[in-house]
C-alpha cells in the first residue's frame, strides 16, 4: 500500500512539475523591449566639431534601446557641460535621468534638474524638462514648478514653463510668482562722475 501511494505521488509530482507557464507573444516582446541592447557604466561622451570640444556628458549609467518599441538612450545621474567657440563652459547642469530619442532627437530630462547658463547668468531648477528638437522648444510639465534665478537677484517661479528658442520667448501658464531686479542706470552714474 505504501509503495502504491509512493508511485501515485511520484507520478503526480512529475506531471505537475512538467507543466510550464508559457508567455504570450506580447509578454515576450514587452520583456525583450525592457532589456537594453547595450549598457555602460561610468560613461563620458565628448562631442567635438572642427577640433573644438562642444559638449561633454558624464553619466553613472547609460543604456541604449534599439527595438520595435523604442530607439533611445537613457542616461542616469547625468552631468553635462556645453562649450563656446573659445572652449569655455557656457552651460552646465545635472539631472537624475535623461532620455534621448534617436528617431526625433527629443531629450527628456527628469529628477533634480539643475542647469546654469553663463550667457544668461541664470540658474534653472525643476523636476522635468523636455527639449523638442523639431520645434526647438523647451517645456516643463503643467504641474511641475520651475524656478529661474538670475545672478542679479531676479527670481521667477511658475508652472507650465515653455521656451520658444527661435523667438526667444519664455512663458509660464500658471502659479507664477517672483520678483524682478531692475538694472541700475549707468548713464546717471557716469554723469555724476564727470561733474566731479
Amino acid at each position: 500500500m505504501n509503495l502504491r501511494l509512493f508511485y501515485v505521488l511520484f507520478i503526480l509530482f512529475a506531471f505537475f512539475s512538467c507543466i510550464e507557464e508559457y508567455q504570450t507573444e506580447e509578454e515576450m516582446e514587452e520583456q525583450y523591449n525592457s532589456i537594453p541592447n547595450i549598457s555602460f557604466k561610468k560613461i563620458t561622451q565628448v562631442n567635438v566639431k572642427h577640433g573644438r570640444k562642444q559638449f561633454v556628458a558624464m553619466a553613472d549609467n547609460a543604456e541604449i534601446y534599439n527595438n520595435s518599441k523604442s530607439n533611445k538612450m537613457i542616461l542616469k545621474k547625468l552631468k553635462f557641460e556645453q562649450f563656446d567657440k573659445k572652449v569655455e563652459v557656457v552651460t552646465s547642469g545635472r539631472a537624475d535621468k535623461a532620455s534621448l530619442n534617436f528617431k526625433n532627437s527629443d531629450i527628456k530630462i527628469e529628477g533634480n534638474v539643475d542647469i546654469y547658463s553663463k550667457k544668461e547668468k541664470a540658474q534653472l531648477k525643476t523636476n522635468y524638462l523636455l527639449w523638442e528638437d523639431k520645434s526647438k522648444i523647451i517645456k516643463g510639465n503643467m504641474d511641475d514648478e520651475i524656478n529661474i534665478k538670475k545672478d542679479d537677484g531676479t527670481e521667477i517661479s511658475g508652472k507650465g514653463f515653455k521656451v520658444e528658442t527661435k523667438k526667444n520667448i519664455i512663458t509660464f501658464q500658471k502659479d507664477v510668482h517672483g520678483f524682478f531686479v531692475a538694472k541700475k542706470d549707468n548713464k546717471k552714474k557716469n554723469n555724476k562722475k564727470d561733474k566731479k
